[in-house]
């Protein structure tokens, strides 16, 4: 007699979600100490998005810190976050 196997149960997306961001916010701290986060919609995006303020030496830095953790979650969830850097000096290169 065969036995079916329960599916795997996940937790649910917004958990999931919740801890990615954690573990951005955490790559991203570990380079930049005083970086400020704030979670916002984007106008007509279809994930949510991690605002980060801080003094970046370049804001394309912080796509570099988070490149790895991004692929790797929306490669298994099919879904993501945006990072979106905003420079505190005004600049945003």
């Amino acid at each position: 007699m065969a036995v079916a196997r329960q599916p795997r149960r996940k937790a649910p997306k917004r958990e999931r979600i919740a801890t990615h961001v954690e573990e951005l916010k955490r790559l991203i701290l570990a380079r930049y100490p005083r970086a400020r986060f704030e979670m916002a919609p984007v106008p007509e995006a279809r994930w949510p998005a991690l605002w980060v303020y801080a003094d970046f030496d370049s804001a394309l830095d912080v796509f570099d810190l988070v490149g790895d953790a991004q692929a790797e979650f929306i490669g298994e969830e099919l879904s993501g976050v945006y990072v979106i850097p905003m420079e505190l000096n005004g600049s945003n290169d």
